[in-house]
This record gives structure tokens, C-alpha cells and sequence, in this order.
């Protein structure tokens, strides 16, 4: 009953509110997102793509800063993460089910969120969101989409042509699931059709859980997206690459 009753907010919430807008990008474009705030993941996936001098998007729920368990992380991490240059975006602060909850809670949630960030990080501000589990519904989408750039659900996908930017598709980088060939013949696609392709995973370590990934698997998909030519960017940069650029975040050095 419980994914019946997800599924079907999810489609009125996809019929009643949608934020569309045109992309055409010059050259096929990449971003890799995580969701849930791993410790391992901004040190694993941040590195991985540092190295590379490409960006990714953290989506953050400060509901598990200072945790030791998974997912949790700690401030330092997201510091490492926030120094290498990668963007932060938004989670929900408790990493609620949104269709579970009504708009007003998740209102003031996803506002304890951003509370959260501006305490520790004066000056920063989440624009962009990711809805936890997927879930969405009609009123906390049109919220969403309002009051960020951009969100990002799992609607198995590639961007392309009028793109619903309160819903933007993704593609999982689970390799439990999904071999290196299954991700190349995605990126063959995105090439096809001038996309925008996003992947999320969650964790990325050496003994990853079946929504993750190992930071070996991470690299060997960014080699495959070099090899085509993509231009990799986190979703902020991607956003000021497709459109005229609404908003620039300043991401200084903060203190360890």
C-alpha cells in the first residue's frame, strides 16, 4: 500500500506542477550527485572527482552531521568536500519520506535545513534540492520548485529537449545493480541526443551497500565520460552552462 500511495502522489505531483524549461547544451554534459550525507562519500567521490578537476553535488541532511553510523558524516569532511569546490545542495534536514508529511511540515524542515548550513557556513545557500527516496507530492513539489533552481528525483532518465527542472531524471550508479557497460550505453544515449545526463548514488566506498558504489567503479565511469567528450560539471555549474546564470556561488576555503 505504502509504494501504491507513493506512486500515485508522485503522479499527481508530475501532472499538476511542472517547471519546464528548454536545454540545448553545445556539448553533451555529466553530473554525478550523492544523496544522504556518507563521511566516505565526500572523501571517496570528492577525491575521485577532484583529481579529475571536475565537481559534483552533495545533497546534504545535516540531520546526520557528527553521526558515526551510515549514513553520517563529519564537519570536516563536508569541509574537504566545500574546499575541493564541490556544490552543496539540499536533502531535507531530517531525511523524511515527503510523502509522508504534510507541506507544512516539510516546509519547516527543509528551512531547518538551510538554518543548519547558514550556521556553520555564514554567506552559503542551498540552490539546489534532491527529494529523499524519491517521494514527492503535489504541493511540496511546487514548493521545491519555487523555492530552489533545480530538483533532482530518481525518474530513471536522461534531460533533454522542454526538461521539468522539480524533477529532474537521473540515472543510478548502483554497481550491484548496473554494470560499467550498462552506464556506457546511458552516456552512448545522452551523446545521441545532446543530453544531460545525471547519475546519484549514495555511498561510495570499497564495501558499498547495494544503493552505492565502489570509488573504483566512480572513476571508471568519469573515464568514460572524458572518453566521450562530456563536459562534467556539478548540477549549479551545469545550470549557469544551459542557462543565463541566475545565481553565483562563491565556494571560499573554510577552516578545518
Amino acid at each position: 500500500m505504502y509504494r501504491f500511495l507513493k506512486y500515485m502522489r508522485r503522479s499527481f505531483a508530475t501532472r499538476l506542477y511542472q517547471k519546464y524549461q528548454t536545454i540545448d547544451p553545445k556539448a553533451p554534459i555529466a553530473s554525478f550527485t550523492f544523496d544522504d550525507s556518507y563521511g566516505c562519500t565526500f572523501e571517496n567521490a570528492g577525491d575521485v572527482l577532484w583529481e579529475k578537476e571536475m565537481r559534483g553535488t552533495f545533497y546534504v541532511s545535516f540531520k546526520f552531521l557528527g553521526l558515526k553510523s551510515q549514513p553520517g558524516f563529519q564537519l570536516a569532511q563536508l569541509k574537504r568536500a566545500i574546499n575541493q569546490g564541490h556544490e552543496i545542495g539540499c536533502h531535507t534536514y531530517g531525511h523524511i519520506d515527503l510523502s509522508q508529511v504534510g507541506r507544512n511540515k516539510a516546509i519547516q524542515d527543509i528551512e531547518y535545513n538551510q538554518h543548519r548550513f547558514q550556521q556553520l557556513f555564514p554567506g552559503m545557500k542551498f540552490q539546489n534540492f534532491s527529494f529523499p527516496f524519491g517521494s514527492e507530492t503535489y504541493p511540496i513539489k511546487k514548493y521545491v520548485g519555487e523555492r530552489f533552481c533545480s530538483a533532482r528525483g530518481n525518474r530513471h532518465g536522461i534531460n533533454f529537449g522542454n526538461v521539468d527542472m522539480a524533477n529532474l531524471k537521473s540515472i543510478k550508479l548502483y554497481e550491484s545493480k548496473y554494470t560499467l557497460r550498462d552506464i556506457e550505453h546511458k552516456l552512448d544515449h545522452a551523446l545521441e541526443h545532446n543530453a544531460w545526463i545525471i547519475f546519484h548514488t549514495h555511498d561510495v566506498q570499497k564495501n558499498h551497500t547495494q544503493y552505492g558504489c565502489s570509488p573504483e567503479f566512480l572513476e571508471r565511469v568519469t573515464d568514460a565520460c572524458q572518453k566521450r567528450a562530456f563536459d562534467v560539471r556539478s548540477i549549479e555549474e551545469a545550470q549557469n552552462l544551459l542557462f543565463k546564470p541566475i545565481h553565483k556561488l562563491h565556494f571560499s576555503k573554510v577552516g578545518s
